[in-house]
């Protein structure tokens, strides 16, 4: 999963991809395979999305219980060797109302539809006054045009990832 983080600071604006990922750990009975690549999710991250330092943790659930799980956090930040055009990004979002844009539960809805694809995108902002943030998903089953916005988002972000992916900085850096 991934996070586009934008800092605005009067002019100037900064960004980051900060990369996570959350993994049922396997038990000694799993394919070996699938508990090696586990065990080698930090160098994975670093030599597939450009992270420097990896942090992970594990999260543990009580075993009494049936459905709990370890699972394996991981979480980084990706470096680029070229500037990501941050502020192309910026105004792309904000050509779709990313600031203002209201939440998928203030608008009207379809009864009796239910989507499990997962996809959507949750955005908040802060001004320094105010906060605000809103999630959408499922757009294409919202009609009302706020939600075409938020699919627009959706996509930019996603095509903004992919662009920046062919500059992540080596592994070995």
């Amino acid at each position: 999963m991934e996070l586009v983080r934008l800092t605005i600071d009067g002019p100037r604006v900064r960004g980051e991809v900060v990369r996570y990922l959350v993994e049922t750990l396997p038990d000694s009975q799993a394919d070996p395979h699938w508990r090696a690549f586990m065990d080698s999710v930090p160098a994975w991250l670093r030599e597939r999305f450009g992270c420097g330092t990896v942090a992970t943790d594990t999260l543990h659930y009580p075993t009494a219980q049936p459905g709990y799980r370890d699972e394996l956090v991981a979480v980084c930040t990706s470096r680029f060797t070229r500037k990501p055009d941050w502020r192309a990004l910026l105004r792309e979002l904000e050509a779709h109302h990313v600031w203002t844009l209201p939440d998928n539960s203030e608008l009207p809805s379809l009864a009796n539809v239910v989507s499990v694809d997962g996809d959507g995108v949750t955005t908040e902002a802060w001004t320094g006054v105010r906060y605000h943030s809103y999630t959408f998903g499922a757009t294409s089953l919202i009609p009302a045009p706020e939600a075409q916005h938020g699919e627009a988002i959706h996509r930019a972000l996603i095509e903004f990832v992919k662009r920046v992916h062919n500059d992540l900085q080596p592994a070995s850096r």
